[in-house]
């Protein structure tokens, strides 16, 4: 297969998500232009438009061509999709391939869509599965019977673009573009040539000829005349090219010391200048095609334009301009496919080893040293021992009364984790001896052990069956393996355990504003079993921040702990995740627990672990939470790892190092970040990662770890370390807009980043080519949202140039100068379509840019932000996404104002997806009318709606009005209207802040 070079990365995280309704009932076909006696007969027994039929439309669906012209038993059989029987003479035209994949483009250009919005280039790609022709008039017209998406119909076959092979299968021979207007333009290598019949590649050396081949060819369903007069030579005043026609030429070095087996790539190659390249106006017409055949275009040397005398890489693409070719503007143009050719000889690729042996460990010589040096004297001195937290009586940690020698209380409870609930309780031994308390549910033992109550605002305390068959024998099917293998605990005077207890979650302990924990025994014998039973004090299943960080690093460590979980657990579910970042799943909610402790015991506690530790992952996943407890070993270990290329260990370093980071909420420690930096400059090449299934010829370098190098450069932006933003703005330069090192600049907020994030709209805006249906490339979509988020003022001028896309539209009204205001207006004066006529003005296209601009000018105008916005929800041209994104606006700036349409939404908005956005808004509203709204929304019919994963049960979206209301009052009341109601009115004018 030939290798393309794709013009840019399309970034699969900005596509919109949704499907068009499309109307079958409005065909806006001119019927006037496309009328003639043929279609007059032929539509008064078939419709225009697609309808069902009993023929299975798949993108590789299989059909039988029939040998003659259908009858109606073979349409009722689902052997034809229309028949011409009784309307005249007819016949069959042999198709290339049945069914052969072709294009509609009229079907998408004539469809009225619900919003407004025009059907994607997907929605007119379907199958002809028959074709043939009728007489009248002594003139044959031919017909398809073409099937899609949205079912079969006749169509004329003028209107029809069959596809045809675009790429030779043994990757010697003609790569074809399409054109538009149903011609296809094949180029063929110069490196490649025909021999007896057959395709060859030969070697090409400084100075030989580069001969370029060119053909046309006919894609549409009936003959046709095709372009003509491409090239000029000498002899006609050449060499030039047909106006409307540009050759691009690209060159790559040969490099042998790369790790990457499929250099040189699109990023690897620079642009080479043309010297006199010179156009012609031409209106000579090419000849007649039939479908599928292909005639000669032109023949020329690459070098008549470029220099292409140094020994490399090269590749070339045309770029057409369908105006200036007088083609029909049905899709943008731009270079499509990029036909590579090698001059010399390419050097053979040196192994990882090989590479390795030359290049310095974590990015530079004595970088290690300077990192140790760093590392201990930042921590050469731990932390001053933390101060106690005072206030514990009738807090959620006051101990719990004693009885017969033990206390107890619950320390954290956590409904999120993977294994499902979570219950950590402390025990603490108030005798003078040694005594042997309930350290977990025992198996089989009966009421040994622990039991949860739980209760949801005022009513009463109810026991929860929190295991599996209504028992307290760890048998649940989700939490059985992590039952603790030890039934008690013997703790000697004055010590303390904690407890570890999982359990499943029911529906009433996850719509529970409190628990408790019961612990009880009676059975068994000896004087130092602990009998009785203890209740502790009710914890909150959702305590608020404010708690949590009243009581951080404030209490003292437990004596014992339970063990740490060596099962895993992927976080994504793709299973590329390190044994590392597994561990940390099944032992998230033991870590987060350890968030209470003191840090300089915790750091002692993990070092000593660390040392007893012999699983690497493990040690690993010990020294992360070291490193953010300031221990210097775990720091040392993470950094003697990082010097290793072995994948394994690499891919887990750098795990721990992400966990680190993350530990902190923002602006981790110098040596911390130093440490990151290390390990995305480390240029060497990862060995080994054939052991873990990756293919012998492909390495990469330290700095390239699959997904790693995202997160960390990402955590480097969403925790704001601004001493990372010069080494982020050199990694976006020198990788051409490196995708994390761009959203990274944008999320730090360090006004530095600008020039370079302007430098990098000005190289890709004028390169993006956009395609209908497709998201803005990523090259210009990156540094547009970053300078959004930086709201780069210096950036409107370049930004207002490239207004024709949503997303600059979205930026620029982050950006928030009012310079942006009359080109905005006059999008929303036009409808959303624009003066250019060389720019995409397609329907779906144009509706989009005009809701983005009512949007952003509703912030920008200096008028009633908020008013203008809550209009905008009853315009009748948006779409459901469009009124979410209005809400998502409400909710950045909260005004009393827009409570009532908010509730409105709630109550009342077909979507689901802008019902379930009102009522995440809504918490962020400390206004007693936003808990009115969101109280009334209980009674809201939330049958039939969804939102994806976050809703799409009706007890799901009452599940989330009940956390809003917990947002704002901080209560944890459940999904109960009628609780709501009773402690609202009890406490309307208690709830410190509203207003």
């Amino acid at each position: 297969m030939r290798r393309r070079r794709p013009l840019a990365h399309k970034d699969a995280s900005a596509r919109r998500q949704g499907r068009v309704v499309v109307l079958f009932s409005l065909c806006l076909i001119s019927l006037s232009a496309l009328a003639d006696s043929h279609d007059e007969i032929v539509y008064r027994r078939f419709s225009r438009t697609p309808k069902p039929t009993p023929i299975h439309y798949e993108f590789d669906m299989k059909f039988v061509e029939l040998s003659r012209p259908a009858i109606q038993r073979d349409v009722e059989n689902g052997n034809a999709i229309f028949t011409f029987e009784g309307l005249g003479n007819r016949r069959i035209w042999k198709l290339p391939k049945c069914p052969m994949f072709s294009e509609w483009p009229a079907f998408g250009d004539s469809l009225s869509v619900s919003g407004g919005t025009n059907v994607s280039s997907a929605d007119t790609s379907g199958c002809v599965c028959q074709a043939e022709e009728l007489e009248v008039n002594g003139r044959w017209k031919r017909y398809f019977g073409w099937i899609g998406s949205h079912g079969a119909t006749v169509v004329p076959a003028e209107q029809i673009y069959l596809w045809y092979e675009y790429s030779a299968p043994s990757g010697l021979g003609f790569e074809w573009k399409r054109l538009p207007g149903g011609t296809d333009w094949g180029m063929l290598a110069p490196d490649v040539h025909l021999v007896n019949g057959k395709y060859s590649r030969k070697q090409l050396n400084p100075g030989d000829p580069l001969p370029i081949n060119i053909r046309v060819r006919n894609r549409c369903g009936v003959a046709k005349k095709v372009v003509g007069e491409i090239y000029r030579g000498t002899a006609s005043g050449g060499p030039a090219l047909r106006l409307g026609v540009t050759l691009h030429v690209a060159w790559a070095p040969f490099e042998p010391r790369t790790p990457d087996r499929y250099y040189p790539r699109s990023e690897d190659f620079r642009d080479l200048q043309p010297e006199g390249q010179r156009n012609f106006k031409s209106v000579e017409e090419g000849p007649v095609l039939e479908p599928g055949e292909s005639a000669e275009g032109a023949t020329f040397d690459l070098r008549n334009w470029f220099s292409c005398d140094r020994p490399g890489y090269y590749s070339f693409a045309f770029e057409f301009n369908p105006a200036e070719l007088g083609l029909d503007k049905e899709t943008k143009f731009g270079p499509g496919v990029y036909i590579p050719f090698e001059i010399g000889k390419s050097p053979p690729k040196l192994s990882a080893e090989e590479l390795n042996k030359t290049i310095p460990a974590l990015g530079g010589p004595g970088v290690e040293a300077k990192l140790k040096t760093l590392i201990r004297e930042a921590l050469a001195h731990p932390a001053a021992t933390e101060a106690k937290a005072t206030g514990l009586v009738n807090s959620p940690l006051q101990w719990a009364e004693p009885i017969n020698g033990l206390s107890a209380r619950i320390v954290h409870f956590d409904l999120n984790g993977y294994p499902g609930l979570a219950a950590f309780v402390e025990l603490k031994n108030l005798t003078n001896r040694d005594m042997e308390f309930p350290y977990s549910n025992g198996r089989g033992r009966g009421a040994f052990g622990f039991e949860l109550y739980t209760k949801c605002g005022s009513q009463p305390w109810n026991r929860a069956d929190w295991f599996a068959k209504n028992g307290r024998d760890g048998s649940s099917s989700t939490t059985n393996d992590l039952q603790r293998k030890a039934e008690t605990v013997t703790l000697g005077p004055g010590q303390t355990a904690l407890a570890c207890v999982y359990g499943d979650i029911s529906d009433q302990i996850s719509d529970a504003s409190h628990v408790k924990m019961w612990i009880r025994n009676y059975a068994g014998n000896g004087q130092s079993l602990w009998r009785g039973e203890i209740e502790t004090a009710a914890w909150p299943t959702r305590p608020n921040r404010e708690l949590l960080k009243r009581y951080a690093h404030t209490q003292p460590m437990p004596n014992y702990a339970p063990e740490f979980n060596r099962e895993t657990q992927l976080l994504d579910n793709f299973g590329d995740e390190s044994e590392v970042a597994g561990l940390s799943v099944y032992n998230g909610q033991l870590l987060k627990t350890f968030e209470i402790y003191s840090l300089n015991q915790l750091s002692e506690r993990l070092d000593k672990m660390m040392q007893e530790e012999r699983d690497l992952p493990m040690k690993l996943l010990l020294a992360s939470e070291g490193m953010a407890a300031g221990n210097v070993d775990a720091v040392l270990f993470t950094l003697a790892c990082m010097k290793s290329t072995d994948y394994k260990v690499a891919w887990n370093t750098q795990t721990a190092l992400w966990l680190a980071l993350n530990r902190y909420k923002s602006n981790p420690p110098t040596w911390l970040i130093e440490l990151v930096k290390a390990v995305l400059s480390d240029d060497r090449c990862v060995t080994g990662s054939e052991k873990v299934g990756f293919s012998n010829d492909r390495l990469f370098r330290m700095s390239e770890m699959p997904d790693m190098e995202q997160r960390l450069i990402g955590a480097l932006g969403d925790l704001k370390c601004t001493n990372a933003t010069q080494f982020l703005i050199s990694r976006a330069r020198e990788t051409g807009g490196n995708l994390g090192a761009v959203i990274a600049l944008g999320e730090l907020g360090d006004s530095k980043a600008i020039p370079v994030l302007i430098e990098l709209v000005r190289q890709a805006g004028p390169k993006v080519k956009n395609e209908r249906g497709s998201p803005l490339d990523g090259t210009l979509l990156r540094p547009v949202i970053a300078l959004g988020n930086l709201k780069a003022k210096e950036a409107v001028p370049l930004l207002l140039k490239y207004i024709q896309y949503p997303d600059v539209i979205e930026a620029l009204e982050k950006i928030g100068d009012a310079q942006a205001v009359p080109a905005l207006e006059q999008l929303v004066a036009s409808g959303g379509a624009l003066k250019d006529t060389t720019l995409e003005n397609d329907l779906e296209l144009q509706q989009r840019r005009l809701a983005a601009a009512k949007i952003a000018l509703a912030s920008l105008r200096g008028r009633d932000r908020t008013l203008e916005l809550c209009s905008l929800l009853t315009d009748p041209s948006f779409g459901q996404y469009e009124r979410r994104a209005v809400v998502w606006r409400l909710g950045d700036k909260p005004d009393a104002r827009a409570v009532p349409y908010l509730a409105k939404a709630v109550s009342s908005d077909p979507s689901g997806a802008v019902v379930n956005q009102a009522i995440a808004v809504l918490s962020g509203f400390r206004f007693k009318s936003a808990v009115d709204a969101l109280i009334a929304g209980f009674d809201a019919d939330f049958n039939g709606k969804n939102d994806w994963k976050r809703a799409y049960k009706p007890e799901m979206f009452r599940g989330n009005i009940a956390e809003s209301l917990r947002s704002v009052t901080g209560q944890s009341l459940g999904p109960s209207k009628e609780e709501w109601q009773k402690w609202w009115q009890e406490h309307r004018n208690a709830v410190p802040g509203l207003l």
